[in-house]
């Protein structure tokens, strides 16, 4: 394997820090209030919901081609929202113009 600049690497696993943090904090602070009201089905949706970016995170930080193609179709999935388009398309530009694929391997 080759020895990549690993500060290429940084916002992206800055990104997958913050999106975990949120993840975990969106469980609980949403459980916590709707366990109250009694209403499941938006439990469900969270956790949900939570579980996918959880996972996106353990692809990112690990640096899997999978994690690579999930953490990329978030970003496609966020782009036509007004706050979070901008900065996904950020990301997006950031990653093509740093060819950052090639920092991800071929391991489940």
């Amino acid at each position: 394997m080759k020895d990549y600049d690993t500060s290429i690497y940084q916002p992206i696993k800055l990104f997958g820090i913050v999106l975990l943090i949120l993840s975990v904090t969106g469980i609980i602070f949403f459980a916590y209030i709707f366990i109250e009201q009694g209403e499941q089905e938006f439990i469900w949706f969270v956790t949900i919901v939570s579980l996918y970016y959880i996972l996106i995170v353990i692809g990112i930080l690990r640096k899997t081609v999978w994690g690579y193609y999930i953490f990329k179709s978030l970003l496609y999935l966020m782009l036509p929202t007004l706050p979070m388009g901008i900065v996904s398309y950020k990301y997006l530009k950031y990653i093509k113009k740093n060819d950052l694929k090639t920092h991800f391997v071929n391991f489940i």
